[in-house]
């Protein structure tokens, strides 16, 4: 039973910096599709807004929209998130979300 527990302790402990993972990358993909009538500058508040929320601090980089001649826009960003475990084990992870309009939207 205690077995049981501790395993499903970490997992819970290591699922939910996923979760928001995944909730980033999401906010990326809807917020890219914004950028075809919203500025880059509304675009980028509301992403820091729905960060803040999340609590999600990025990289000294934050958050990068990529726009090349010929390409769909691309948001990304890179983040770390520390996992502390009982006993003082620690564990890393690197996410870097990235969102990406879709082909054929008109951005060229």
């Amino acid at each position: 039973m205690l077995i049981a527990g501790a395993g499903i302790y970490v997992g819970v402990i290591m699922a939910i910096p996923w979760i928001k993972f995944y909730q980033i990358e999401e906010l990326f993909k809807n917020q890219v599709v914004r950028l075809k009538v919203a500025s880059e500058e509304e675009v980028r508040a509301s992403i820091d807004l729905k960060l803040r929320e999340l609590e999600v601090t990025l990289s000294d980089d934050g958050v990068e929209v990529i726009r090349e001649e010929g390409k769909q826009p691309i948001i990304e960003a890179t983040y770390k998130v520390d996992v502390n475990f009982i006993g003082g084990y620690k564990y890393t992870y690197i996410f870097k979300p990235r969102g990406e309009a879709p082909k054929g939207a008109g951005y060229n």
